[in-house]
């Protein structure tokens, strides 16, 4: 059901749990950005540390087969006319922090998204900001990717509540590049929300560390 709702964005943007990233704090492999474990982070599994490799641990559009990330993860919405798919999967060739981070290979995507809904209670009105670590590999036609956070029970042109710059060329040299928004949870609580990876036309991709973090 959960699948169901969030893949149903009621139109415009696709859309797309608590406890803290334990993923040790440690360094890129190139000496540049610090990554690591995110303080007060409401995502569960936000470094993807919990998938003991090896295995599928992927997440194709449209669920099918289904997301087998922790987390829990899902992944929505395949809608361009071609009938491809972007993939999501768990890999340990390189992390941002810990053993692992998810790869990511789309194809002439329209806004497809790796989601974690959330209920975030007595928080209503209260800043956030939503974050991840990147690493866009190749960068072809329509490429774009961005994370944000999305408002699953406001009116369609309202769901966005914060998304970071996308990404629209490959980020410079091997290390991964900081990315993120800033933005106000709705006024009614609890919060009905997802943090959502998401992506459009093609390209290959690493995520690590994504936060969403109350202020």
């Amino acid at each position: 059901l959960l699948a169901l709702l969030a893949c149903n964005p009621m139109g415009q943007m696709v859309s797309g749990g608590d406890g803290e990233d334990l993923a040790p704090v440690a360094a890129d492999m190139a000496g540049g950005v610090v990554c690591g474990a995110v303080v007060a982070n409401l995502l569960r599994n936000p470094s993807f540390e919990m998938d003991v490799l090896p295995g599928d641990y992927s997440a194709r559009n449209i669920g099918n087969p289904p997301s087998t990330i922790s987390g829990p993860w899902d992944a929505c919405c395949n809608t361009n006319a071609q009938g491809l798919t972007t993939t999501f999967k768990v890999d340990a060739s390189a992390a941002c922090s810990g053993r692992q981070a998810i790869s990511i290979t789309s194809t002439a995507a329209q806004d497809d998204v790796l989601n974690q809904e959330m209920m975030i209670a007595s928080a209503a009105s209260k800043m956030f900001t939503v974050q991840a670590y990147v690493r866009v590999l190749t960068a072809g036609a329509g490429a774009s990717f961005s994370v944000d956070l999305y408002d699953l029970n406001a009116p369609a042109n309202l769901k966005v509540l914060a998304r970071t710059t996308p990404l629209t060329a490959p980020t410079a040299g091997t290390t991964f590049t900081l990315i993120t928004a800033a933005g106000v949870l709705p006024a009614t609580s609890p919060a009905r929300v997802q943090a959502r990876i998401r992506v459009s036309g093609t390209l290959t991709a690493l995520i690590d560390d994504v936060g969403v973090v109350l202020k």
